[in-house]
């Protein structure tokens, strides 16, 4: 549903690039008993429905968009198939695969994806409102660049997102070829993966990790319970360390956790009694959609700067420009204000 990415700079030159997928053993694999963890792999000896409910974010329900938003996720998932195997449209039959789990497993997905071909979605009227979306659903995958040889700052925070996510990783990966030592303690259980290995940690159990090389990583997948580690990374260069502040960021900035998993259920004629307009309006684009809005007072103008003026009038919340106009920008806000009349 999200898929999150942002880059920022944190700390002896750390870099941070969140996204949403990841590769290899997960928090699933390493920290038991998670609820997240808790429902079955993709099985094609199982009910359709079944299936992607328990995998992706547990039982679908009634809620309309928790349906859609599973036939989407059905969807995508038949593309990744198809690309690993060069079927559909990159080529092959998929029936030329001979392996009857990889048919019904293809069939399943099939089915739950056939709403996304929908024009028009059903009706809605009485279900319209406001709704929040906590499954559990993606991977979220966060890495931390490290360089230990830049000059050490001010204590940095670092907040990852396990927001809708069944598993959750922080990759700790060396930027530069100066070795970094990070130790640190969490609020709830850890666990480490580096190199072929891992461990985990106990909740207020000290952990200790080197990074010794250009391109050396190690893993980090907090347990659900986890919202927040203290770290210190310390090197020959910065022997006192630096500090760094871990956090889960539905737990530090929950109104923000809630805001991203906010949608709209919008209300939805039948499209058999609309113009042909209207069904174009109305025509489902599966969840990117916004809800209908009055339209107000519509006022018409002449020329595309006019528009663009309007833009930046109701971005900066009227006309009014900074005390001392000096850039590109400032110069296009001071086109906003109404020519003298001569």
């Amino acid at each position: 549903m999200k898929g999150r990415a942002s880059i920022a700079i944190v700390l002896f030159g750390l870099a941070v690039l969140a996204g949403c997928a990841g590769a290899g053993r997960n928090a699933c694999d390493l920290l038991q008993g998670q609820s997240a963890c808790a429902r079955p792999a993709l099985s094609a000896g199982t009910d359709g429905p079944q299936i992607a409910a328990a995998q992706f974010f547990g039982d679908a329900g009634t809620s309309d968009y928790e349906k859609r938003f599973l036939a989407l996720l059905a969807h995508h998932q038949l593309g990744a198939m198809d690309r690993a195997n060069g079927t559909g449209p990159f080529g092959h039959d998929r029936h030329e695969i001979a392996n009857s789990d990889f048919q019904a497993t293809y069939r399943t997905l099939q089915k739950l994806a056939g709403p996304v071909a929908e024009t028009h979605l059903p009706p809605a009227g009485a279900s319209s409102g406001e709704g929040h979306f906590d499954g559990r659903w993606r991977v979220s995958r966060q890495t931390l660049y490290i360089d230990a040889a830049a000059r050490p700052s001010v204590p940095r925070v670092f907040d990852f997102s396990g927001l809708q996510a069944r598993s959750v990783e922080i990759v700790l990966r060396q930027a530069g070829k100066q070795p970094a030592d990070i130790e640190g303690i969490c609020d709830g259980t850890l666990a480490i993966r580096a190199g072929a290995g891992s461990r985990t940690i106990a909740m207020g159990t000290a952990f200790r990790f080197r990074l010794a090389g250009e391109d050396d990583t190690v893993s980090l997948f907090p347990s659900d319970s986890l919202n927040r580690c203290t770290a210190r990374i310390r090197s020959s260069l910065a022997p006192a360390g630096a500090p760094l502040t871990i956090r889960r960021e539905e737990a530090a900035d929950p109104a923000l956790a809630a805001f991203d998993s906010r949608y709209e259920r919008c209300t939805t004629p039948n499209p058999t009694g609309l113009d042909a307009l209207s069904r174009a309006f109305y025509a489902s684009r599966w969840l990117s959609q916004t809800c209908a809005l009055p339209i107000g007072k519509p006022r018409l103008l002449r020329k595309s700067r006019d528009g663009f003026n309007a833009k930046v009038e109701a971005l900066r919340g009227g006309r009014r420009c900074p005390t001392a106009p000096s850039t590109r920008a400032t110069r296009s806000c001071r086109s906003t204000s109404p020519r003298r009349q001569g």
